[in-house]
């Protein structure tokens, strides 16, 4: 090469004091360059390798790189000896990638150190390594993960774990979270638990890589659990790791992967299965986030008591002012799974009765949360329960669906008594009205010692006002006043019902019904007698025999009239 050099004149062309003629031009004259001579490479083939395995590695790797870095390579290994570890000719290989002079020639030597490892049999984790190494799209992390690989002597589940979180964690989550997800899911796959399999369903459900990443991380360091309860809370631990508030739904679809995939261990299937349909009955997935994790967190309850108590758990998580629509609709599921249970069977059907006979979500959730109550605290009187729940909802703004409940518990049961207040209740023309006279009933059939009838209908017609309710007083007492047959009773009923105004009757039917509760508590004093007599609790044979009275079978001394109310 020539160099142009310009001399002289120059200083008069710049300043024009003289034209710029071919003959004045500034002369330029070209000087050679020194040419320096070619480098020559170091002669190798003298070099003596202390350990022909090393030579071996040299002669592999050195077709990665050019001349120069060749002979610098051979000279490395023939420096460096073999440990009598077996990760020694890696520690070699590992000593030797500081030759390439940048990622591409490092990440080339990584390659087939790992190859030429693999190929001599070396104990090591050489064939996952090389799969790491597909993972990550830049030279840079590729060789800081061959790096990682070269420096460990795993061979066992454990060691690949550990060496593929490590692996995972020496790339920036923030920048490169795609390359961490790739070696996440290459070590999951490769370890194949159920803990790793589960880990890789639970990072297909959610949306973002960086959302994979804790997930995954998560069960790189408990890949071996393979009890249900132990991957449960694996998966709890991994989905506290996402927002609540920014990535519900991908946290409730880790819940409910989570679920799903456990649900038919029987272990846990109960409580997870119930969880899951619960969360389906709701409309958003904060809703279901919160039903997902309390049932995971409780997943070894079994017990009809204790899933009622976990469902009213779940149902806590929905709130019953902003939420009452689904808030109703899991309450249904919840009951709906008590009632396939014997012990609790009874008490959910009842509640799904009176759910039903309410418009209003508010409503439902109202009575639904007082049943779970009452069946979480082992209660079993269906009256008693129906009553409680009950008076949670107004009398004087819901009084129609009040009453529609009460009517409807009144018909599911057995006894006679409230058989006929049934019909009575049907007879009168108000909401409000059937309302009180459900009270009554209700306080009557709950007693420890129901009193009479006769006191039961003279309460009913007692609840009906006089002045503004008498045409639905008399329509009661016509019905109530078949329920007597004896001639005294009849005596007073029908002269009551012969007035000849409903007010009039009104007031003649509740005078006759507390003259029957007389007659009914002698009665109710000759039974308590030939109790006390007898030992007997069932209804006790009375006869009158030659002016005496027999009270099964034992003479008394009673009144003829008590025996002839009481033979009736």
């Amino acid at each position: 090469m020539l160099a142009p050099i310009r001399l002289g004149g120059v200083w008069d062309w710049i300043t024009g004091k003289k034209s710029r003629t071919e003959e004045t031009a500034d002369l330029d004259v070209y000087v050679p360059e020194p040419v320096q001579p070619p480098a020559c490479a170091p002669d190798t083939s003298a070099l003596v390798f202390p350990d022909p395995r090393v030579e071996a590695l040299c002669r592999d790797l050195s077709g990665a790189l050019s001349s120069p870095s060749k002979s610098l390579l051979m000279q490395r290994g023939a420096s460096l000896q073999v440990a009598r570890s077996q990760s020694g000719l890696a520690a070699v290989a590992l000593e030797l990638l500081d030759v390439g002079r940048n990622d591409e020639e490092k990440l080339e030597l990584a390659r087939r150190s790992l190859q030429h490892l693999q190929v001599h049999q070396v104990p090591g984790p050489w064939s996952f390594g090389r799969e790491l190494l597909k993972g990550p799209r830049y030279a840079s992390q590729k060789v800081a993960i061959a790096q990682l690989v070269l420096a460990s002597t795993a061979t066992e589940a454990a060691g690949l774990a550990g060496l593929g979180l490590a692996a995972t964690r020496a790339l920036d989550s923030t920048y490169h979270a795609a390359d961490v997800c790739t070696l996440g899911e290459k070590s999951l796959r490769r370890l194949d638990t159920p803990a790793a399999r589960l880990a890789l369903k639970l990072g297909q459900s959610v949306r973002y890589d960086t959302q994979k990443i804790p997930i995954y991380e998560t069960f790189l360091e408990q890949f071996d659990k393979t009890l249900a309860p132990e991957l449960v809370a694996a998966g709890l631990q991994a989905a506290s790791q996402l927002s609540s508030t920014y990535a519900a739904q991908d946290r409730a679809a880790v819940g409910r992967t989570l679920l799903e995939h456990l649900a038919g261990d029987p272990s846990v299937a109960p409580m997870l299965s119930l969880g899951l349909e619960m969360g389906r009955a709701v409309r958003y997935d904060n809703q279901r986030l919160g039903i997902y994790e309390t049932a995971l967190s409780s997943c070894q309850t079994k017990d009809p008591v204790g899933l009622a108590r976990q469902g009213q758990a779940m149902l806590a998580q929905l709130s019953p002012t902003y939420a009452a629509q689904d808030r109703a609709a899991a309450s249904t599921v919840l009951l709906q799974r008590l009632k396939k249970l014997p012990e609790t069977e009874s008490l959910a059907d009842l509640a799904l009765l009176m759910l039903a006979e309410v418009r209003y979500d508010s409503q439902k959730v109202a009575l639904a949360d007082e049943v779970l109550a009452a069946i979480s605290q082992g209660q079993t009187s269906e009256l008693s329960v129906a009553r409680q729940a009950m008076s949670t909802i107004s009398s004087t703004y819901a009084a129609q669906d009040l009453n529609r409940v009460a009517m409807a518990v009144l018909e599911r049961t057995d006894n006679p008594d409230a058989k006929i207040v049934l019909a009575a209740m049907r007879a009168v023309r108000y909401d409000n009205q059937r309302v009180e006279m459900a009270k009554v009933v209700f306080n009557h059939l709950l007693a420890s010692e129901p009193p009479p009838f006769s006191q039961l209908a003279a309460e009913l017609l007692g609840s009906l006002s006089t002045t503004y309710a008498a045409q639905d007083i008399v329509a009661a007492g016509r019905v109530l006043s078949g329920r007597y047959s004896n001639p005294r009773a009849r005596a007073l009923l029908d002269g009551a019902l012969s007035k000849q105004y409903d007010h009039q009757k009104a007031e003649a039917l509740k005078e006759a019904f507390r003259g029957i509760q007389e007659i009914d508590d002698d009665v109710t004093e000759i039974k308590k007698m030939a109790k006390a007599v007898t030992g007997q609790d069932q209804t006790t044979t009375i006869a009158e025999t030659q002016g005496a009275v027999l009270v099964g079978g034992v003479r008394l001394r009673v009144r003829k009239v008590d025996c002839e109310t009481a033979a009736a």
